[in-house]
């Protein structure tokens, strides 16, 4: 397996999944994982996710060159990756 694992490190709501996009995109990755503390609502999409506080505002339109970003909820044991 190859990639790389970069962690952005801010207080709630700034940015930082925003700026995990832009360097995604940048850097040409084939996806990005957003590892959060907090569930995902079944069949949540970007825009849903900024809209409950999520993500921040920006990250749908910082994200929509991204082939494929999935979301884990860390704080369950049982969870998966879900496509966002």
């Amino acid at each position: 397996m190859t990639g790389r694992l970069i962690a952005f490190e801010g207080g709630e709501g700034s940015g930082k999944s925003t700026q995990a996009a832009r360097l995604a995109d940048r850097l040409g990755a084939p996806e990005l994982v957003l590892l959060k503390s907090a569930p995902l609502p079944t069949g949540a999409n970007r825009a849903e996710a900024a809209r409950l506080g999520l993500v921040d505002p920006a990250f749908p339109a910082a994200s929509r060159n991204l082939p494929f970003v999935a979301y884990l909820n860390l704080r369950d044991p049982s969870a998966t990756a879900r496509p966002l």
